[in-house]
C-alpha cells in the first residue's frame, strides 16, 4: 500500500550514499548517555552519522586578571572568585561531556559546537546567529 511505499522510500533515503545524517545533542551527562546509545543504534542500523551538533556550549571562562581590577570592591571580587571557580568547573564538566562524545563519533563524523545564546531561540535571526558561530571542535 501508500504506507509501505512510503517507509521503503524513507529506508532508501536513510542509506543512499548521499545522505548526511546530523545528531543534535547537548553537553548534559544524560544527553551524551543518550546520545552514545542513539549511535550505536545507528550503526546497528548500517546507518552513518556524518555529524553532531553539540548545542548551547558555555562561552570561554573568563581571565581571572579582570577580577584583579583595583576598582571592584573585595566583597565583590570574593564572589566573583566563587563564580569564576564554580564556573570553571561546569567548563571542565563539559570538556569531559565533549570528549565522551567525540569518543562515540564513528571515523569521519564531525563534531560541532553550537554557543548558548543565553536565552531560547525565537526567531529566524536567533538561528541564523547560531548557524554563523557554529565550530568544528
Amino acid at each position: 500500500g501508500v504506507a509501505a511505499e512510503r517507509a521503503r522510500r524513507a529506508q532508501s533515503l536513510l542509506h543512499d550514499e548521499t545522505t548526511c545524517l546530523v545528531l543534535v545533542t547537548t553537553a548534559e551527562v544524560e544527553r551524551v548517555a543518550e546520545a552514545r546509545e542513539f549511535i550505536h543504534g545507528l550503526e546497528s542500523a548500517g546507518l552513518n552519522l556524518h555529524a553532531m551538533v553539540v548545542n548551547r556550549l558555555m562561552p570561554a571562562i573568563p581571565d581571572k586578571a579582570e577580577i584583579a581590577s583595583p576598582g571592584i570592591s573585595p566583597a565583590l571580587r570574593r564572589k566573583l572568585e566563587v563564580n569564576l571557580r564554580d564556573f570553571a568547573a561546569l567548563k571542565r564538566r563539559e570538556a569531559a561531556s565533549l570528549a565522551a562524545l567525540r569518543q562515540a563519533l564513528p571515523p569521519g563524523a564531525e563534531l560541532i559546537a553550537a554557543p548558548d545564546l543565553g536565552r531560547e531561540p525565537r526567531t529566524l535571526a536567533d538561528l541564523a546567529a547560531i548557524g554563523q558561530r557554529l565550530k568544528t571542535v
